[in-house]
């Protein structure tokens, strides 16, 4: 064994020791507190045997989150359940910034899993913000407030995960888009956050309808309005705008009579599987935009509409590939 390798397992056989004595001390702990629960006392518990401070330290917050998620079991913190967890937090002499770090952690796991399912299907009705409000009050904190806390951390990922689900047939309703800024308002997200948050996937899904739109040659007076509206809604940057547009009338020339492109004769289902094949990204450099779906065998050499011959590339090496 290499000395790097002896250290490793050292430090590791350390950390496992470490993490065992915790073990040990928070059930000793807990089974004094369960004995005696009215003159329990962290000395009195404690009174046998030597220990490490901080390994009691991190005991009595295992023993009080445990408490805390017990308390959750039923989706809810009542105001006795509260009561009751700050008298065993005065008990185990646990500061307040400790007690309140930990009920703010669990909170936020509630408030996460509630909104997952409040937004199930993209709408945060009044039930739903009802349930987010109590457990809001178990902080003492509006709703709007604790959600911006909450977001501070996992907003972005949440409000990605509802523009994902709102476009996860390819298309974005102004109906579906409507609701997801409501939502969001009522969050107390504001719609340059919302918008900062989906950035990355709203630039993503542009860039799809504009494949999916070149790969079926097929550009519809609404299909362009749609494109307008969204870059319109979404604020995309003016650079990404220009390429869009641009896009967009290459193939209405194309539509016209212009062979600068070949039209595809594939369904929509064999779009998004080609798409997702290449996690639209260029197959050749990985770029994530410019991107066309091309024969590998052309056309005129033969090559067909199937899966097995067309992939994704950008302009530039559809250049390089096909010079």
């Amino acid at each position: 064994m290499s000395s790097a390798d002896s250290t490793l397992a050292c430090n590791q056989k350390k950390n496992d020791d470490v993490e065992s004595r915790v073990r040990a001390i928070t059930d000793l702990l807990e089974r004094a507190l369960a004995q005696d629960p009215e003159s329990f006392s962290v000395s009195t518990a404690m009174a046998v045997g030597s220990y490490d401070p901080q390994q009691l330290d991190q005991a009595k917050q295992a023993v009080y989150r445990k408490v805390i998620v017990r308390a959750w079991e039923d989706g809810q913190l009542t105001p006795d359940e509260q009561e009751t967890a700050r008298w065993i937090a005065e008990k185990l002499e646990l500061p307040e910034g400790e007690y309140t770090a930990i009920e703010l952690e669990l909170a936020k796991k509630q408030f996460a899993s509630a909104l997952s399912r409040a937004m199930a299907d993209g709408v945060l009705d009044a039930d739903d913000q009802r349930r987010l409000q109590k457990i809001s009050d178990t902080i003492g904190m509006p709703m709007s407030t604790f959600a911006g806390v909450f977001f501070q951390a996992e907003g972005e990922k949440f409000l990605r995960g509802m523009f994902l689900e709102a476009i996860a047939d390819n298309h974005l309703m102004s109906e579906e888009w409507a609701s997801l800024l409501s939502s969001a308002d009522k969050l107390g997200i504001s719609h340059q956050e919302f918008l900062q948050a989906i950035r990355f996937q709203a630039r993503e899904f542009v860039e799809h309808v504009i494949v999916d739109a070149k790969a079926d040659g097929v550009i519809s007076p609404h299909e362009e309005e749609t494109m307008v509206w969204l870059l319109q809604q979404l604020e995309m940057p003016s650079d990404f705008c220009q390429y869009a547009v641009g896009e967009m009338a290459r193939l209405k020339s194309r539509v016209e009579g212009s062979p600068a492109l070949e039209v595809m004769t594939i369904s929509r289902d064999l779009r998004d599987r080609i798409w997702r094949k290449y996690n639209g990204r260029c197959g050749a450099c990985g770029a994530g935009n410019y991107l066309e779906m091309v024969r590998i065998i052309p056309k005129a050499m033969g090559g067909g509409d199937d899966e097995a011959n067309i992939q994704l590339l950008c302009r530039r090496c559809v250049g390089q590939t096909h010079a």
